[in-house]
This record gives structure tokens, C-alpha cells and sequence, in this order.
């Protein structure tokens, strides 16, 4: 009975926009900018004030999400007929020439979203398909877009940066606990290099 559209405040001309797109037939959230807010339960929670139990799944506290993509993707299916055949996917990274939002066919090459954007204008240090958080790292740009890809991140080494982390003792008990189930132990050093980025 309650559509929200959530979007982070630093988006003023997004949160206009969809406001003036949906009038009453949903209510636009302009939410905090903070990671992860654009995960499902946080978004519950940030929209609605329920909690989804450890464990549990949205319809546990009467909630649905979708993500924008998932919206477009069922538009596209229940109104032209058409499946799931490409995806936005956000290129970006200091090692790029040009950082490009594209409009990508399911199973076109990383290496041709990477030439899209001009290609590399340094060597790349890491590339993750994902955000720097939640990524997974590649060894090569052959693999290929699929339904799951949002993004392709290419770091150069001149955003690497070090820093001890001073009161981590690297147990571990932190994952038991994530809300994003984050893989501490497996990436704990590449987390901390990519928060201290941000």
C-alpha cells in the first residue's frame, strides 16, 4: 500500500526529478549519504523504521525491494516483452581515461567497456567487477558482463594508501556481525585501503 523511492540527499536533481515523475503514487525518501545505505535492510530501516531479524528476508517486516535495475528490467518485460538483454553498467576508476555509465549487452567483454571509456590512462593496480567494497577482483579483462554486473572499478596504484590499522587485531568477530556479510579476514587489507580512500 506504501511506495518509496529511496534516494541519498547528495542527488538533488534525481530526488526533484522523481518527485515530480511520481506525484502521489509514491512518497521520494531523501536519504543520509552513507555506505551501505542502498543495501535492502538498511533501506528498510532508513524508509520505514522495521528491522529485518538476523537471518530474515524483507517480507519478514512486510517489505519488498527493488532496485532501480530490477524496475527498468520488469518494465521492459511486462510492457514491451522484452527479457533481460543489457544493463547500465558504471565503468569508472582513476585509471580510466574517461569514466562512462554504458548501456552494455549481457556478455560484452570487460576489455570493450574499458576501450569505451577511452581505455586506460595508467596502468590499472586492481580492477573489481562491483564497487570497492563488495567487488570482486579480476586477473583479466576477457570475462564478460553478466545479469549480476553493476560495475567495473580500475584503481591506479596512485589511489593506493596505506594505513595501520591501530585498534584491529584482525579476529575476525566483526564478520560474524556485518550487515553486508563482508569477508573480513579474506580482504581485511584491501577494505581498510579502499575506506581510506573514500
Amino acid at each position: 500500500k506504501r511506495a518509496v523511492v529511496g534516494i541519498e540527499r547528495n542527488k538533488p536533481e534525481a530526488i526533484a526529478a522523481m518527485r515530480a515523475a511520481a506525484g502521489s503514487e509514491a512518497e521520494v525518501l531523501a536519504l543520509r549519504v552513507r555506505y551501505p545505505q542502498g543495501a535492502e535492510k538498511q533501506l528498510i530501516q532508513a524508509a520505514t523504521g522495521r528491522q529485518v531479524p538476523p537471518g530474515g528476508l524483507p517480507a519478514a517486516v512486510g517489505c519488498a525491494v527493488f532496485n532501480a535495475a530490477t524496475c527498468a528490467a520488469i518494465y521492459d518485460a511486462v510492457y514491451d516483452g522484452m527479457p533481460l538483454v543489457r544493463r547500465i553498467v558504471t565503468v569508472t576508476g582513476r585509471a580510466l581515461a574517461r569514466p562512462s555509465n554504458l548501456l552494455a549487452p549481457i556478455g560484452t567483454p570487460f576489455s570493450e567497456l574499458v576501450e569505451a571509456c577511452g581505455g586506460f590512462r595508467e596502468p590499472p593496480e586492481r580492477i573489481f567487477v562491483g564497487g570497492p567494497m563488495m567487488g570482486i577482483a579480476q586477473h583479466t579483462l576477457d570475462a564478460a558482463t553478466i545479469k549480476g554486473n553493476n560495475a567495473l572499478t580500475c584503481f591506479a596504484a596512485s589511489e593506493r594508501r596505506r594505513r595501520a590499522a591501530a585498534h584491529c587485531i584482525r579476529c575476525g568477530k566483526c564478520e560474524a556481525v556485518c550487515p553486508q556479510k563482508l569477508p573480513i579476514r579474506a580482504s581485511l587489507a584491501r577494505l581498510q585501503e579502499e575506506l581510506d580512500a573514500l
